[in-house]
Protein backbone atom coordinates (compact mmCIF):
# COMPACT_ATOMS: atom_id res chain seq x y z
CA UNK A 1 0.00 0.00 0.00
CA UNK A 2 2.63 2.52 0.87
CA UNK A 3 4.59 1.73 -2.34
CA UNK A 4 1.16 1.84 -3.95
CA UNK A 5 0.91 5.70 -2.51
CA UNK A 6 4.11 6.64 -3.09
CA UNK A 7 3.93 5.95 -6.58
CA UNK A 8 0.41 7.80 -7.08
CA UNK A 9 1.80 11.14 -5.21
CA UNK A 10 4.55 11.21 -8.11
CA UNK A 11 1.50 11.52 -10.89
CA UNK A 12 1.55 15.13 -12.07
CA UNK A 13 -1.33 16.92 -13.77
CA UNK A 14 -1.29 17.12 -16.98
CA UNK A 15 -0.73 20.54 -18.69
CA UNK A 16 -3.00 19.58 -22.04
CA UNK A 17 -5.45 16.58 -21.51
CA UNK A 18 -9.71 16.71 -21.31
CA UNK A 19 -11.19 15.06 -18.62
CA UNK A 20 -12.36 12.02 -20.61
CA UNK A 21 -8.99 11.14 -20.33
CA UNK A 22 -7.48 11.97 -16.83
CA UNK A 23 -8.74 7.88 -15.51
CA UNK A 24 -7.17 6.52 -18.79
CA UNK A 25 -4.31 9.17 -18.17
CA UNK A 26 -3.55 8.07 -14.63
CA UNK A 27 -3.85 4.39 -14.96
CA UNK A 28 -1.14 4.48 -18.14
CA UNK A 29 0.88 6.62 -15.77
CA UNK A 30 0.69 3.97 -13.00
CA UNK A 31 1.70 1.59 -14.68
CA UNK A 32 4.65 3.01 -16.21
CA UNK A 33 5.67 3.96 -12.96
CA UNK A 34 5.12 0.30 -11.11
CA UNK A 35 7.48 -1.14 -14.30
CA UNK A 36 10.27 1.49 -13.80
CA UNK A 37 10.43 1.05 -10.31
CA UNK A 38 9.89 -2.77 -9.81
CA UNK A 39 11.59 -4.20 -12.60
CA UNK A 40 14.26 -1.32 -13.51
CA UNK A 41 14.82 -0.10 -9.90
CA UNK A 42 14.73 3.78 -10.87
CA UNK A 43 15.00 5.82 -7.90
CA UNK A 44 12.16 8.72 -7.20
CA UNK A 45 14.27 11.39 -8.98
CA UNK A 46 14.09 9.59 -11.84
CA UNK A 47 10.28 8.95 -12.10
CA UNK A 48 9.55 12.08 -10.20
CA UNK A 49 11.34 13.75 -13.92
CA UNK A 50 9.96 11.53 -16.40
CA UNK A 51 6.56 11.98 -14.83
CA UNK A 52 6.87 15.52 -15.07
CA UNK A 53 8.14 15.63 -19.15
CA UNK A 54 4.85 12.88 -19.18
CA UNK A 55 2.59 15.29 -18.00
CA UNK A 56 4.29 18.00 -19.92
CA UNK A 57 3.67 16.22 -23.82
CA UNK A 58 0.90 13.76 -23.26
CA UNK A 59 -2.16 14.86 -25.43
CA UNK A 60 -5.44 13.42 -26.25
CA UNK A 61 -4.56 11.79 -29.67
CA UNK A 62 -4.28 7.63 -28.98
CA UNK A 63 -3.23 7.81 -25.32
CA UNK A 64 -2.89 4.24 -25.25
CA UNK A 65 -0.62 4.52 -28.20
CA UNK A 66 1.46 7.44 -26.31
CA UNK A 67 1.66 5.25 -23.20
CA UNK A 68 3.08 1.99 -25.11
CA UNK A 69 5.60 4.45 -26.10
CA UNK A 70 6.68 5.51 -23.24
CA UNK A 71 7.14 2.20 -21.99
CA UNK A 72 9.38 1.33 -24.83
CA UNK A 73 11.23 4.29 -24.82
CA UNK A 74 11.96 4.26 -21.23
CA UNK A 75 13.65 0.59 -21.68
CA UNK A 76 15.87 1.57 -24.65
CA UNK A 77 19.49 3.38 -23.84
CA UNK A 78 19.84 6.53 -25.71
CA UNK A 79 16.14 7.14 -26.27
CA UNK A 80 14.30 10.88 -24.33
CA UNK A 81 12.83 8.78 -21.99
CA UNK A 82 16.06 6.68 -20.63
CA UNK A 83 18.18 9.62 -20.98
CA UNK A 84 15.77 12.01 -18.39
CA UNK A 85 15.70 8.71 -16.16
CA UNK A 86 19.50 8.58 -16.67
CA UNK A 87 20.50 12.21 -15.84
CA UNK A 88 17.59 12.79 -13.19
CA UNK A 89 18.65 9.63 -11.18
CA UNK A 90 20.60 10.42 -7.92
CA UNK A 91 21.77 6.91 -7.98
CA UNK A 92 25.68 6.60 -7.38
CA UNK A 93 27.53 7.10 -10.63
CA UNK A 94 28.34 3.55 -10.38
CA UNK A 95 25.43 2.20 -9.73
CA UNK A 96 23.98 4.39 -13.02
CA UNK A 97 26.44 2.31 -14.96
CA UNK A 98 25.11 -0.78 -14.10
CA UNK A 99 21.92 0.12 -14.72
CA UNK A 100 22.65 1.26 -17.66
CA UNK A 101 24.81 -2.02 -18.94
CA UNK A 102 21.83 -4.32 -17.45
CA UNK A 103 19.05 -2.34 -19.62
CA UNK A 104 21.24 -2.98 -22.98
CA UNK A 105 21.37 -6.26 -22.03
CA UNK A 106 25.40 -6.55 -21.68
CA UNK A 107 27.80 -9.30 -20.70
CA UNK A 108 31.10 -10.89 -21.29
CA UNK A 109 31.28 -13.68 -23.60
CA UNK A 110 32.37 -16.46 -21.58
CA UNK A 111 34.93 -17.71 -24.51
CA UNK A 112 36.78 -14.33 -25.06
CA UNK A 113 35.68 -12.24 -22.44
CA UNK A 114 34.23 -9.49 -24.23
CA UNK A 115 31.32 -7.67 -24.47
CA UNK A 116 28.12 -8.41 -25.67
CA UNK A 117 24.40 -6.48 -26.06
CA UNK A 118 21.40 -8.28 -26.26
CA UNK A 119 19.81 -4.40 -27.24
CA UNK A 120 20.72 -2.05 -29.41
CA UNK A 121 20.84 1.89 -28.57
CA UNK A 122 18.13 4.19 -29.39
CA UNK A 123 17.42 4.36 -33.28
CA UNK A 124 16.75 8.02 -33.04
CA UNK A 125 20.20 9.01 -30.31
CA UNK A 126 22.35 10.79 -32.79
CA UNK A 127 26.10 11.85 -32.72
CA UNK A 128 25.25 15.04 -31.48
CA UNK A 129 22.45 13.97 -28.79
CA UNK A 130 22.83 14.81 -25.53
CA UNK A 131 22.86 11.56 -23.87
CA UNK A 132 26.33 10.72 -25.12
CA UNK A 133 27.68 13.71 -23.27
CA UNK A 134 25.80 12.49 -20.34
CA UNK A 135 26.76 8.89 -19.98
CA UNK A 136 30.53 10.05 -20.32
CA UNK A 137 29.99 12.47 -17.76
CA UNK A 138 28.25 9.88 -15.63
CA UNK A 139 31.47 7.39 -16.39
CA UNK A 140 34.61 9.47 -15.45
CA UNK A 141 32.10 10.00 -11.90
CA UNK A 142 31.91 6.14 -11.67
CA UNK A 143 35.36 5.48 -12.89
CA UNK A 144 37.65 7.92 -11.21
CA UNK A 145 40.57 6.11 -11.48
CA UNK A 146 40.56 5.28 -15.09
CA UNK A 147 39.24 2.12 -16.85
CA UNK A 148 42.35 0.38 -17.10
CA UNK A 149 41.09 -1.67 -13.51
CA UNK A 150 40.84 -5.46 -13.97
CA UNK A 151 37.14 -5.88 -13.50
CA UNK A 152 34.08 -7.10 -15.45
CA UNK A 153 32.06 -3.87 -15.29
CA UNK A 154 34.71 -1.75 -16.32
CA UNK A 155 35.89 -4.15 -19.29
CA UNK A 156 32.62 -3.88 -20.19
CA UNK A 157 32.00 0.17 -19.89
CA UNK A 158 35.62 0.83 -22.09
CA UNK A 159 34.09 -1.53 -24.69
CA UNK A 160 30.90 -0.13 -24.80
CA UNK A 161 32.51 2.79 -26.84
CA UNK A 162 33.20 0.44 -29.80
CA UNK A 163 29.22 -0.46 -30.20
CA UNK A 164 28.59 3.71 -29.76
CA UNK A 165 30.81 3.87 -32.86
CA UNK A 166 28.84 1.60 -34.65
CA UNK A 167 25.41 2.64 -33.73
CA UNK A 168 26.59 5.87 -34.66
CA UNK A 169 27.91 4.97 -38.27
CA UNK A 170 24.72 3.25 -38.78
CA UNK A 171 22.92 6.52 -37.81
CA UNK A 172 24.77 8.74 -40.18
CA UNK A 173 24.32 5.52 -43.08
CA UNK A 174 20.72 5.74 -42.67
CA UNK A 175 20.32 9.03 -42.45
CA UNK A 176 22.43 10.42 -44.84
CA UNK A 177 23.18 7.46 -47.65
CA UNK A 178 19.55 7.35 -49.55
CA UNK A 179 21.08 8.15 -53.08
CA UNK A 180 24.01 5.70 -53.40
CA UNK A 181 26.47 8.69 -51.22
CA UNK A 182 29.45 6.78 -49.63
CA UNK A 183 30.67 7.54 -46.09
CA UNK A 184 32.63 10.24 -46.27
CA UNK A 185 29.71 12.01 -48.36
CA UNK A 186 27.31 11.15 -45.57
CA UNK A 187 28.90 12.60 -42.95
CA UNK A 188 29.66 15.68 -45.08
CA UNK A 189 25.52 15.79 -45.21
CA UNK A 190 25.44 14.97 -41.62
CA UNK A 191 27.34 18.13 -40.81
CA UNK A 192 25.70 20.31 -43.05
CA UNK A 193 21.95 18.94 -41.95
CA UNK A 194 23.91 20.26 -38.05
CA UNK A 195 25.25 23.70 -39.45
CA UNK A 196 21.62 24.25 -40.98
CA UNK A 197 19.41 23.16 -38.27
CA UNK A 198 22.14 25.10 -35.38
CA UNK A 199 23.33 21.88 -34.27
CA UNK A 200 26.74 20.46 -33.53
CA UNK A 201 28.69 19.64 -36.35
CA UNK A 202 32.32 17.67 -36.82
CA UNK A 203 35.83 19.02 -35.94
CA UNK A 204 39.11 17.91 -37.16
CA UNK A 205 41.12 16.17 -34.78
CA UNK A 206 44.53 15.03 -34.63
CA UNK A 207 44.57 11.09 -36.35
CA UNK A 208 48.07 10.02 -36.15
CA UNK A 209 46.55 7.26 -33.34
CA UNK A 210 44.62 5.98 -36.05
CA UNK A 211 47.06 5.73 -38.70
CA UNK A 212 49.16 2.93 -37.14
CA UNK A 213 52.09 0.84 -38.87
CA UNK A 214 53.72 -2.24 -38.27
CA UNK A 215 56.61 -1.75 -35.62
CA UNK A 216 60.10 -1.80 -37.13
CA UNK A 217 60.77 -5.76 -36.72
CA UNK A 218 57.47 -6.35 -38.47
CA UNK A 219 58.36 -4.79 -41.65
CA UNK A 220 57.96 -6.69 -44.84
CA UNK A 221 56.00 -9.49 -42.63
CA UNK A 222 52.97 -7.88 -41.97
CA UNK A 223 51.07 -5.77 -44.04
CA UNK A 224 51.50 -2.04 -44.39
CA UNK A 225 47.94 -0.36 -43.38
CA UNK A 226 46.56 2.86 -45.12
CA UNK A 227 48.56 5.65 -44.23
CA UNK A 228 45.96 8.56 -44.33
CA UNK A 229 42.66 7.48 -41.91
CA UNK A 230 41.73 10.92 -41.08
CA UNK A 231 39.35 11.63 -37.69
CA UNK A 232 36.48 13.49 -37.22
CA UNK A 233 34.82 14.72 -33.73
CA UNK A 234 31.16 15.39 -33.13
CA UNK A 235 30.98 16.99 -29.46
CA UNK A 236 34.41 15.15 -28.81
CA UNK A 237 32.64 12.13 -27.53
CA UNK A 238 31.13 10.80 -30.59
CA UNK A 239 34.64 9.54 -33.40
CA UNK A 240 34.73 8.46 -37.08
CA UNK A 241 37.43 7.65 -38.84
CA UNK A 242 37.40 7.35 -42.29
CA UNK A 243 39.77 5.59 -44.13
CA UNK A 244 40.32 7.42 -47.64
CA UNK A 245 40.90 4.18 -49.83
CA UNK A 246 39.70 1.85 -51.65
CA UNK A 247 36.14 4.22 -51.35
CA UNK A 248 35.98 6.37 -48.55
CA UNK A 249 34.79 4.14 -45.30
CA UNK A 250 33.86 4.21 -42.04
CA UNK A 251 36.44 1.87 -39.93
CA UNK A 252 35.45 0.68 -36.47
CA UNK A 253 35.99 -1.58 -33.95
CA UNK A 254 33.48 -4.93 -35.30
CA UNK A 255 32.96 -5.62 -31.65
CA UNK A 256 29.69 -6.94 -32.34
CA UNK A 257 31.87 -9.71 -35.05
CA UNK A 258 34.91 -10.28 -32.58
CA UNK A 259 33.41 -10.74 -29.35
CA UNK A 260 32.20 -14.21 -30.44
CA UNK A 261 35.40 -15.42 -32.02
CA UNK A 262 36.46 -18.95 -31.09
CA UNK A 263 39.83 -19.26 -32.71
CA UNK A 264 41.22 -16.21 -32.20
CA UNK A 265 44.87 -16.44 -33.58
CA UNK A 266 42.91 -18.19 -36.98
CA UNK A 267 40.79 -15.26 -37.22
CA UNK A 268 43.46 -12.54 -36.93
CA UNK A 269 45.96 -14.53 -39.49
CA UNK A 270 42.72 -14.30 -41.84
CA UNK A 271 41.86 -10.26 -41.78
CA UNK A 272 42.19 -8.92 -45.07
CA UNK A 273 43.73 -5.25 -45.65
CA UNK A 274 40.51 -3.48 -44.66
CA UNK A 275 39.50 -5.67 -42.30
CA UNK A 276 42.75 -5.28 -39.98
CA UNK A 277 42.92 -1.08 -40.58
CA UNK A 278 39.79 -1.10 -38.83
CA UNK A 279 40.51 -3.33 -35.91
CA UNK A 280 44.30 -1.52 -35.19
CA UNK A 281 43.00 2.16 -36.51
CA UNK A 282 39.29 2.24 -36.19
CA UNK A 283 37.07 4.85 -34.21
CA UNK A 284 36.91 4.77 -30.97
CA UNK A 285 34.30 7.19 -28.72
CA UNK A 286 35.27 9.13 -25.86
CA UNK A 287 34.98 9.54 -22.68
CA UNK A 288 36.59 12.42 -22.00
CA UNK A 289 35.39 15.91 -22.91
CA UNK A 290 38.83 17.14 -24.57
CA UNK A 291 42.34 15.90 -26.24
CA UNK A 292 44.72 17.08 -23.12
CA UNK A 293 46.45 14.07 -24.13
CA UNK A 294 50.02 14.56 -23.17
CA UNK A 295 49.17 17.28 -20.74
CA UNK A 296 49.69 16.13 -16.88
CA UNK A 297 46.65 14.09 -14.99
CA UNK A 298 45.30 13.82 -18.87
CA UNK A 299 41.86 13.03 -18.55
CA UNK A 300 41.86 11.37 -22.10
CA UNK A 301 44.41 9.16 -21.28
CA UNK A 302 42.40 7.63 -18.65
CA UNK A 303 39.77 7.65 -20.13
CA UNK A 304 40.12 6.71 -23.54
CA UNK A 305 44.28 5.65 -23.83
CA UNK A 306 45.13 3.79 -21.31
CA UNK A 307 42.75 1.26 -20.77
CA UNK A 308 45.07 -2.03 -19.92
CA UNK A 309 44.32 -5.29 -20.70
CA UNK A 310 40.20 -4.41 -21.40
CA UNK A 311 40.60 -4.18 -25.07
CA UNK A 312 38.87 -7.19 -27.01
CA UNK A 313 41.23 -10.37 -27.22
CA UNK A 314 41.10 -10.16 -31.05
CA UNK A 315 41.77 -6.74 -31.37
CA UNK A 316 44.88 -6.94 -28.52
CA UNK A 317 46.31 -9.77 -30.70
CA UNK A 318 46.10 -8.04 -34.22
CA UNK A 319 47.88 -4.58 -32.70
CA UNK A 320 50.42 -5.96 -30.90
CA UNK A 321 52.78 -5.41 -33.97
CA UNK A 322 51.65 -2.57 -34.72
CA UNK A 323 52.28 1.15 -33.67
CA UNK A 324 51.74 5.17 -33.79
CA UNK A 325 53.85 7.50 -35.81
CA UNK A 326 55.50 10.34 -33.76
CA UNK A 327 53.59 12.76 -36.30
CA UNK A 328 50.18 12.48 -37.92
CA UNK A 329 50.95 11.79 -41.62
CA UNK A 330 51.07 15.17 -44.17
CA UNK A 331 48.47 13.81 -46.62
CA UNK A 332 45.48 13.88 -43.47
CA UNK A 333 45.77 18.47 -42.97
CA UNK A 334 45.02 18.40 -46.70
CA UNK A 335 42.16 16.08 -46.42
CA UNK A 336 40.81 18.45 -43.40
CA UNK A 337 41.02 20.64 -45.29
CA UNK A 338 39.27 18.95 -48.61
CA UNK A 339 36.41 17.94 -45.92
CA UNK A 340 35.73 21.33 -44.42
CA UNK A 341 35.84 23.09 -47.67
CA UNK A 342 33.29 20.45 -48.85
CA UNK A 343 30.41 21.35 -45.64
CA UNK A 344 30.58 24.90 -46.62
CA UNK A 345 30.59 24.56 -49.86
CA UNK A 346 26.30 25.14 -50.92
Amino acid sequence: MAQHQRLISLIEPPVSLSDSNMSAYVEGTYDLLVRLADHQQWDEAALTALTKKIASTVNDVNLKTQFSNWQASSATVGSSAFTTLFAASSMAPLDKMRQLLSILGAHLNSNTGDLVADHEFAREAGPSDPFWRELAHTVQAAFPNGLAQDDATVRMVHQLRYLIDAHNVAFVRRSFELNGENDLEALIAFDKDAIAHGNIASKADSSRMHNKQPEALARGVLPALPTANFKRLVDFHSEFVIAPVPEPTFIIVPLGQIANVNDVPAYVRGLTLEERNALVNGASFNYADSNDYGQPESRHALFDVNYGENDPMVRRLAMKPYTSPRAEPRAISLLQQQYDAAVQQR
